[in-house]
């Protein structure tokens, strides 16, 4: 699909630069807000994302059972490497594809 200038290829290779540059000003560069302030964008990008994929799905339920999957999967691993119990972001957006089928 192509939205004005931008295809979703180009959002998601945006939206992956910005997510990249989030975790980096949070792991390898905190005393630099500005990092943090640019990731931000990533968000809103791959939710808009998801909601096309969503829409234009022929297969709601197996597109919910691979995010929620993964969804699963990331949770554990973040839990076992980090003891961190904040959801990842995978599970809001599973919750809302589960609101939509």
């Amino acid at each position: 699909m192509k939205f004005g200038i931008f295809s979703n290829n180009v959002l998601k290779i945006i939206a992956c630069i910005t997510m990249l540059l989030d975790h980096m000003g949070f792991i390898l560069f905190p005393q630099y807000p500005i990092f943090r302030i640019i990731g931000r964008i990533a968000f809103p990008i791959f939710a808009f994302l998801l909601a096309e994929g969503c829409y234009y799905t022929k297969n709601k339920l197996r597109h919910f059972i691979v995010i929620a999957g993964f969804a699963v999967v990331m949770q554990t691993v973040l839990f076992l490497a980090t003891k961190m119990t904040d959801f990842n972001i995978f599970i809001p957006f599973a919750i809302s594809i589960a609101y939509v089928i």
